[in-house]
């Protein structure tokens, strides 16, 4: 029976929970940390094309407007 009982493994008992805790841990915020990052990037990549065709309907506008009063130069102001 003296020799079923590790006193060096007693000693580490504490650093042993840590060590399985922190393994279990860190695998269960991966699984979390891809779930919430791919979730994050389609909100943030969908708010950057929201901006992007904000801009592309004002230079379409824009082109237009002066493709109808671009070649009268009575409507460039001079500062």
């Amino acid at each position: 029976m003296a020799d079923e009982f590790d006193l060096e493994a007693l000693v580490h008992l504490e650093q042993t929970f840590y060590d399985a805790g922190y393994t279990d841990g860190f695998a269960h915020g991966r699984i979390h940390g891809l779930i919430e990052g791919r979730a994050l990037g389609r909100e943030k990549g969908f708010e950057i094309w929201e901006e992007i065709g904000f801009y592309e309907g004002f230079a379409i506008t824009w082109q237009a407007i002066y493709a109808k009063y671009g070649q009268n130069d009575q409507y460039v102001v001079s500062l």
